[in-house]
């Protein structure tokens, strides 16, 4: 397998209050060899139906049921690896003598889609997300005391962070008919 592309990362205090900071990331992940899978979770060739034994080695079975479980994976992307992902986020500080400090903070996230499994399938793929997090946060004076409000996710948008339809992994059962 091969994995290339850049990173970039910035840091930039405006002055004593504003901080700006951010990161990009830009990954080609990639089979780059003949790699033999098993597709033994593909709920359109269930092998209940089209047959083979269960406990057999899907590559050593008739050619036409190996040509639906036993698939050689070459320039297929790696699982779990987004091509982009960014994040962004910025602090500022009002002082408030002699009571302390109130801190401003937002960070912004995004995250490309990327596929969870060799096979790319489309149930496979988890799609792109953002998200949004804010928080202030007050310090006494002296440093000894300080509290924080935060929201985690303002946009409150729901997310699938993974795609998984083997029992074996997920510790529930399948959920297609067997």
């Amino acid at each position: 397998a091969t994995n290339r592309g850049f990173e970039l990362d910035t840091l930039y205090l405006f002055n004593d209050d504003l901080t700006l900071g951010g990161n990009y990331s830009y990954t080609i992940s990639e089979y780059d060899a003949p790699f033999t899978f098993f597709n033994e979770d593909d709920p359109r060739y269930p092998r209940i139906v089209f047959g083979g034994d269960l406990s057999e080695n899907p590559c050593n079975m008739e050619p036409a049921l190996r040509d639906l479980y036993c698939l050689e994976i070459d320039g297929y992307e790696l699982q779990g690896i987004p091509k982009h992902k960014l994040s962004a986020w910025g602090s500022y500080v009002w002082h408030f003598a002699p009571f302390g400090s109130v801190t401003a903070y937002a960070a912004y996230s995004y995250t490309g889609e990327y596929s969870t499994n060799a096979f790319n399938r489309p149930w496979d793929f988890v799609p792109e997300r953002d998200r949004l997090d804010l928080r202030v946060t007050f310090r006494d004076q002296v440093g000894k005391w300080n509290a924080s409000l935060f929201v985690d996710n303002v946009l409150d948008k729901t997310y699938i962070r993974s795609s998984d339809m083997d029992a074996r992994r997920t510790g529930y059962g399948p959920n297609w008919a067997q």
